[in-house]
């Protein structure tokens, strides 16, 4: 993964705390994204958390080298950004959509006020990322036994 930290490689959780998402969509705002659009490009700092209202998206990263690999797909209710976001870090991942697709966008600023002021839903987040970790270990040990997922080669 080369100097991406494993924790903040890919965060989309689609069964996310109700509490957490309620009040990321409360303060975020409405954004559209066309079909092919990069909602996230793979190196670019975190600007924020989105959570996918409709549509669909995907997630891909790039291996050491180059090939695009096709990690998995969006459903309404997944929200990805969340540790480059908290850590100000860069993306390590890239989001497409796959056609026409809405989100609610968060600022990293906006989130990082939440936690602050709700250490309530602070904790939801810890949870989450303590899953999503365990999620991404057990991806990242498929990934290295046999790779059997689609890749795409870009020119």
């Amino acid at each position: 993964m080369g100097a991406c930290n494993i924790l903040k490689h890919l965060n989309s959780h689609p069964t996310a705390d109700i509490g957490l998402l309620q009040e990321l969509q409360s303060i975020g705002r409405l954004v559209s994204f066309a079909k092919g659009e990069r909602v996230i490009v793979e190196g670019e700092s975190g600007a924020g958390i989105y959570i996918l209202r409709s549509g669909a998206a995907r997630i891909s990263m790039r291996s050491p080298d180059g090939k695009v690999i096709d990690l998995r797909n969006l459903e309404a209710g997944s929200f990805v950004g969340l540790s480059s976001a908290l850590s100000c870090d860069h993306s390590c991942y890239t989001v497409e959509t796959a056609g026409a697709a809405e989100f609610t966008f968060v600022t990293a600023e906006e989130a990082q006020e939440l936690l602050r002021s709700r250490p309530d839903i602070c904790i939801q987040v810890i949870q989450l990322l303590g899953r999503e970790m365990a999620a991404i270990c057990k991806e990242r040990t498929l990934l290295n036994a046999t790779d059997t997922r689609p890749v795409r080669i870009e020119t």
